[in-house]
């Protein structure tokens, strides 16, 4: 199977003669640091929490985590920012939301996909389900919230409109491809949605896309070792066993 380019998704639209749709077995998702600088050092340091293959040994190669990323209501802002239906549309994808496709089933031999039960319906039921996760005035106040707590926190310092304090993250892909079409749009939604309140209280979202020279960087140089923002990738494989899946 391949995808379809984009140049030529308008021909290929609608009902073909030869067209068949067969459910994705992964899910292209957001991964997110979410860690602080105490948690982050206490898991990847020298004898830390995860193996040793992926431990940093040197405290001056620590990674610096961003204060925003460990912020809950910044990273919920930025699931509520992006208009998936949308996106799904520009890159020829099927729209997803949840961590699984539905391929991965939680009872195989009635072929009952995990994202049908009830727990799953009912662990993103406050995630607007019905929009895919879209909410841009949701993701407006998630976003104004974060930054008047990041600023009590005084891990920012508030600018003014004209000249605001620049708050800057990375998102990682695996292809410089992937930046010129997705990656420009992801950028814009989340900036837009940022900085349409952050910028009257003078703090600025600036996103960098980033890709690697090798794509398994990704994986490898960047988030096993917890040295990222966001990094786009994905899970495949063990569609009969979701449960596991959740220690991702």
């Amino acid at each position: 199977t391949s995808g379809i380019p984009a140049s030529v998704a308008a021909d290929e639209a609608g009902d073909k003669p030869y067209k068949y749709f067969v459910e994705g077995d992964s899910v292209w998702k957001l991964q997110v640091n979410a860690l602080n600088q105490a948690e982050w050092k206490n898991i990847f340091k020298k004898d830390g929490e995860v193996l040793a293959d992926y431990q940093t040994e040197n405290e001056a190669d620590y990674y610096q985590c961003k204060p925003i990323m460990s912020n809950d209501d910044f990273i919920n802002g930025v699931y509520t920012s992006i208009n998936r239906v949308e996106l799904a549309n520009l890159v020829s994808a099927d729209v997803g939301d949840s961590f699984f496709s539905d391929l991965y089933e939680i009872d195989p031999i009635k072929h009952v996909s995990y994202n049908s039960t009830e727990a799953h319906k009912k662990a993103v039921a406050n995630y607007y389900p019905d929009t895919h996760g879209y909410n841009l005035e949701a993701a407006q106040q998630l976003f104004a919230r974060a930054i008047d707590e990041e600023l009590a926190d005084g891990h920012y310092k508030a600018g003014t409109k004209d000249n605001p304090t620049v708050i800057s993250v990375q998102i990682a892909y695996q292809a410089e491809s992937q930046i010129s079409e997705e990656g420009s749009q992801i950028k814009k939604y989340i900036e837009d949605a940022f900085n349409a309140v952050g910028l009257d209280k003078g703090v600025k979202l600036e996103i960098a896309n980033y890709a690697p020279a090798e794509w398994s960087d990704i994986y490898y140089n960047m988030t096993l070792v917890g040295k990222f923002d966001f990094a786009f990738a994905s899970i495949s494989g063990s569609t009969l066993d979701p449960i596991n899946f959740m220690n991702t």
